[in-house]
């Protein structure tokens, strides 16, 4: 068998893509254990020939190897192991040694991993996620766009941005954190909405839990018994978006109970129709500019206890894609003099169950020149549709 007939066996053999390895070599390396690999697999396939394989042994190498290669991309490192154990299974009726090339170095190898240089338009990216100027790293490619950590560019490695950005879906976007109270924080973006308009749009809260004005040991039993409803749809409260008025980031809306007018039906209704009210969306963080009312009834025994909600305020986050209102706050007020009207099992009245705890839990507001108490309460909400 004549040995010239192996050079550019590599050429062929090195298009596997394999997955990085560990113990992947440098170029002069693999290089030189291609040598070592040819020579086996012509011993292998051709015994007769008496090939001396060993480091003593006289068989010439039949690439050229130069000490100096370097791997030009990270993609052509991580294929090298593959691309030995590859070959190193071929069968001998598979061995391609009809194909002959000029004698190379492992730059065939990185020609086929490496399409375009790396850092590059097209290229893979960097090993730490980043190009050459003016490129961005994105699914693991270069391509024109911002430079990476900057404002619309994409996040560093480590899910970090440039001072001032935070790192949002893997991109970089100018974030504030807003806290809601007692009900958590959410990074707000400059542009978050994938929608350009939010018209239309209506969200059902998924979650309801009051704070204020009952007491912490009536907090764990009524909270439970709303979520219980809320799943049922006995409890229905939607936030309907009527106007986006993106430019002047306002929005008008409307807050107030619903049901589904026929069961199985997709969609819900309000009962009765809602004032529209403004609410202002900045960084799409959406609040509403006046007070507005609302009445909550909740199931409580053989009468529904409906809690008379005035000055209602509501503060919310939006989501990226505007699909959900992931942490929410709603303030507001009871009177006293509405309180007297509340049926609660028990008690009596929501005025009899404040008063009688120990201590009492006395008005700390007023609404209209009437003393309240001060209600509070942390809601999620999702789009759903309506009828």
């Amino acid at each position: 068998m004549d040995r010239r007939h192996v050079h550019g066996v590599l050429v062929l053999m090195v298009m596997a893509g394999g997955a990085c390895k560990d113990d992947a070599p440098s170029a002069p390396e693999f290089c030189s254990e291609m040598n070592r690999l040819l020579c086996h697999k012509l011993d292998e396939c051709d015994p007769d020939e008496g090939i001396d394989c060993s480091e003593s042994g006289d068989f010439p190498s039949l690439l050229r190897c130069d000490p100096d290669d370097r791997w030009e991309c990270d993609e052509a490192r991580e294929n090298a192991r593959e691309c030995l154990d590859d070959l190193e299974e071929v069968p001998c009726n598979e061995f391609p040694l009809a194909i002959m090339h000029e004698e190379r170095s492992p730059a065939s190898c990185q020609a086929m991993a490496c399409p375009q240089p790396a850092g590059t338009e097209g290229g893979p990216c960097y090993g730490n996620g980043t190009c050459d100027d003016g490129l961005v790293c994105a699914s693991h490619r270069c391509e024109f766009g911002p430079a990476t950590g900057t404002e619309g560019g994409a996040c560093y490695g480590n899910d970090t941005c440039n001072l001032g950005l935070d790192c949002l879906q893997g991109v970089c976007v100018v974030g504030t954190e807003a806290t809601f109270g007692g009900c958590g924080s959410a990074v707000l973006v400059a542009d978050p909405l994938a929608l350009p308009s939010l018209a239309g749009h209506a969200y059902r809260f998924d979650l309801l839990a009051l704070s204020k004005p009952l007491p912490d040991n009536l907090v764990g039993l009524v909270n439970p018994v709303i979520a219980d409803q809320i799943a049922a749809e006995q409890i229905n409260l939607l936030l309907v978006i009527d106007a986006d008025d993106r430019g002047a980031g306002t929005l008008s809306a409307r807050l107030g109970t619903a049901s589904r007018r026929e069961q199985g039906v997709a969609g819900f209704r309000f009962d009765a129709q809602p004032e529209s009210i403004e609410y202002t969306l900045v960084h799409g963080r959406i609040d509403s500019t006046r007070d507005a009312s609302l009445s909550i009834a909740i199931a409580m025994g053989e009468e529904p206890m409906v809690l008379p909600v005035q000055a209602l305020r509501l503060a919310g986050a939006l989501s990226a894609d505007a699909s959900e209102v992931p942490v929410g706050r709603l303030t507001g007020a009871i009177t006293v003099e509405d309180a007297a009207n509340v049926n609660v099992p028990l008690y009596g009245t929501l005025k009899a169950l404040l008063e009688q705890q120990d201590p009492p839990v006395q008005p700390d507001t007023q609404v209209g020149g009437k003393d309240a108490w001060t209600l509070e309460a942390c809601f999620t909400a999702t789009t759903v549709t309506l009828q």
